[in-house]
């Protein structure tokens, strides 16, 4: 126990001081931890799915178009593409390369008869995404045929409406007048846009689209006939050269030399 002494002494008047200085008065408040106020946190609010959406076309600075073709040759490489066909052992994936390679073959032949009209053609590979393993450019044998076989293996889903977006813009900046999209796959489409709306889309934009069924029933494409589209039917190596010979050599090419 500690004992404060007081001296007081009286002139007139009491004064009194300690022997000590008294200690500063404590703030209530001192020494006693307060809690915060709660923070509000705001009540998540439920939010839309996001749809997905086409990429669209260039617009600035505008392409000036000549007189010309370009092809957008799309090919489905999603896992059903790893299976063979009723007959044959050989995966479907192969049988479309091939048969890719022999079409282009007859681009060369309509390109030697009017050198002045230029012929483009692109490549581009879709499954769960689309990417373009070969650019839309002035024809080139060796550039194509390198870029078909550089496409990956098949796996994945299937994204039909997505690769058409990505070939509508590759079109649209190709600066021809034809515009021609080729789709060879093998199933529905599982994965992005739905390709429907995406080909409407590119009709708009007044580029074609042809779909070959490869393996599979064609009436699952008939949206694509309503836009004035073609589609054709191949279930064997030999049936898909022959659609892809009417599309290309004696649809696509006929009818742009003769303009």
């Amino acid at each position: 126990m500690h004992w404060i002494v007081v001296w007081c002494v009286i002139v007139g008047s009491s004064s009194c001081k300690p022997s000590e200085e008294a200690p500063p008065l404590r703030d209530p408040g001192a020494g006693t931890k307060r809690k915060p106020k709660p923070t509000e946190v705001p009540t998540p609010q439920p939010t839309k799915p996001i749809k997905p959406t086409i990429p669209q076309p260039a617009s600035d600075p505008a392409v000036a178009e000549v007189a010309g073709l370009a092809v957008a040759v799309l090919v489905d490489r999603s896992g059903s593409m790893s299976e063979s066909i009723d007959g044959s052992v050989e995966r479907k994936e192969h049988i479309a390369r091939r048969a890719i390679s022999k079409a282009f073959d007859a681009t060369k032949v309509y390109a030697a008869k009017r050198p002045d009209y230029p012929v483009k053609v692109g490549l581009i590979a879709f499954a769960g995404e689309a990417e373009i393993v070969a650019p839309i450019e002035i024809y080139s044998e060796g550039k194509l045929l390198d870029a078909l076989d550089r496409i990956p293996f098949a796996y994945g889903e299937t994204a039909i409406g997505d690769a058409i977006g990505l070939a509508r813009v590759a079109l649209m900046g190709a600066g021809m007048t034809r515009k021609h999209i080729i789709v060879i796959t093998d199933g529905d489409n599982s994965v992005g846009v739905e390709p429907k709306q995406a080909v409407a889309d590119v009709m708009n934009d007044g580029i074609m689209v042809h779909v070959v069924a490869f393996d599979t029933d064609a009436s699952k494409f008939a949206y694509v006939a309503d836009n004035n589209g073609t589609i054709l039917s191949a279930h064997s190596d030999k049936g898909l050269v022959k659609a892809l010979q009417q599309i290309y050599q004696k649809k696509i090419l006929a009818e742009a030399f003769e303009e």
